[in-house]
């Protein structure tokens, strides 16, 4: 086994999923030497028997590999496949407090992406059990607080992070695709994660949670705080993708959010591909006291 820190829980992973340079490069500044205890999240190379057609269906266009997904009492089973090579994984609960998933892989076909996403779909599981959400988003430090960018993908999200970056004096990338989003000690934090699209972000930090911002493109740039029932939707929207609506998970992530939305205010930007988006955005959160 070896041993990574993920958002602040320790996971061990089979030596034999580290072995190819896809995952190595994507873990490797979260690899931890701290393995007391029993791991809260351990991923195993085990088979994964009598795999059923699922209830849910869904593919990674880009890459070409089908996904499905079932559940079994409280066993949770999901599947990428492309042209003969698979991806089986079993996610269970062992004592009330720590996880396990089996992979059963075969073949060579994007078989790194494949162990890439459901490492990812494990630990999102995992993970919403102690009140830590995966989201999709964009998200940027500025001023020891972190700022996430949500939107549909082709929104613009990695555009406007680097409108930061490039504008901004202090801004700094955490994360340009898949952050946690986590609530401790009566505050919201946003943790960097191995999984961050295109864009190569793979930091282990931390920093508390200042805002959410939706980007919606537009021939102007404007900015308004949205109500809590726009809220909910907005994020749910940007959270709930990593359970496929099971119920179980569906129900915990609203629990969850309603915790998130007490604490943390959701924008909604219409904006242009310039700097005085950025700008409009960080005047708009200091106005507020939210920066």
């Amino acid at each position: 086994m070896r041993y990574f820190s993920i958002a602040g829980f320790i996971v061990a992973i089979d030596s034999r999923i580290c072995q190819s340079r896809f995952t190595q490069n994507i873990l490797s500044e979260f690899r931890t030497e701290n393995s007391d205890g029993v791991p809260f999240l351990t991923v195993h190379v085990a088979p994964v028997a009598d795999f059923k057609d699922s209830v849910f269906n869904t593919s990674y266009s880009d890459l070409g590999i089908e996904t499905s997904f079932y559940r079994v009492g409280k066993r949770f089973f999901r599947k990428l496949e492309k042209e003969g090579t698979f991806l089986r994984s079993e996610f269970y609960e062992t004592d009330g407090e720590h996880y396990e998933t089996n992979f059963d892989f075969q073949g060579q076909n994007q078989i790194g992406s494949m162990i890439y996403y459901s490492l990812r779909w494990a630990c999102c599981l995992a993970f919403l059990h102690r009140q830590t959400l995966g989201f999709h988003s964009s998200t940027i430090i500025y001023e020891d607080k972190s700022l996430l960018f949500l939107g549909k993908s082709g929104t613009g999200k990695s555009t406007h992070s680097q409108l930061w970056l490039n504008n901004i004096s202090g801004a700094e990338l955490l994360n340009d695709d898949a952050p946690f989003v986590q609530i401790a000690d009566s505050k919201v934090f946003t943790w960097g994660s191995p999984w961050s699209g295109k864009t190569p972000c793979y930091k282990n930090k931390s920093t508390q949670t200042a805002a959410f911002v939706l980007l919606q493109q537009a021939a102007y740039n404007k900015i308004r705080k949205l109500t809590l029932y726009e809220a909910v939707t907005v994020l749910l929207g940007s959270s709930r993708f990593y359970y496929f609506d099971d119920e179980i998970f569906t129900d915990r992530n609203y629990e969850i959010l309603s915790e998130i939305l007490k604490k943390v205010p959701v924008y909604h930007l219409e904006c242009l591909p310039n700097a005085d988006a950025a700008q409009l955005v960080v005047e708009t959160l200091k106005a507020n006291g939210v920066l």
